[in-house]
């Protein structure tokens, strides 16, 4: 793994930059596995939902698409059901969905990955890790992240894991 994020569904600094990762995958720049982790801050009163939400759309395959769904349409959590989050994802089996969103185990998960999160000391989301290392916390400049994909991408095989 190249690029680790940890950002939080309701973080708005975590939309923009997956905005922007999404647009250097798209034009092709952006060839390298980047993981997604979940940093769901408590003040934040819907992005630990969210995020079991996009853990329960990736147990269909559906993480990429649930995860952007999500991000795009930040202003309406806990206004939207997650139930129709996972229709626009096109999550296949909406009772599985759901019998997931109660499953222990998938909050368990949320909030390991929000505990390893604090290990690296961060001050906040979005957190970058790059090869073991916090690179950047909240949005670079454009040059920075231009540079920074630039160099990942030169060093590694192109990979695709969302998740």
């Amino acid at each position: 793994m190249k690029m680790v994020v940890f950002s939080d569904y309701q973080c708005p600094a975590c939309r923009i930059l997956n905005e922007e990762l999404e647009v250097r995958r798209r034009d092709g720049s952006l060839n390298f596995a980047v993981a997604f982790r979940h940093w769901p801050l408590s003040m934040h009163k819907f992005a630990e939902q969210a995020a079991v939400a996009s853990e329960c759309a990736g147990a269909q395959g559906r993480f990429p698409q649930m995860h952007d769904t999500l991000f795009s349409n930040q202003r309406d959590l806990g206004r939207v059901s997650w139930q129709q989050f996972a229709q626009m994802a096109g999550v296949p089996d909406s009772m599985s969905f759901v019998a997931c969103l109660a499953n222990d185990s998938v909050l368990t998960a949320v909030r390991d990955d929000a505990r390893i999160a604090q290990t690296l000391r961060s001050r906040g989301t979005p957190t970058v890790v790059v090869q073991g290392g916090v690179r950047f916390v909240g949005v670079p400049a454009k040059g920075v992240l231009d540079s920074l994909v630039a160099t990942l991408s030169e060093q590694n095989p192109p990979i695709q894991p969302r998740r």
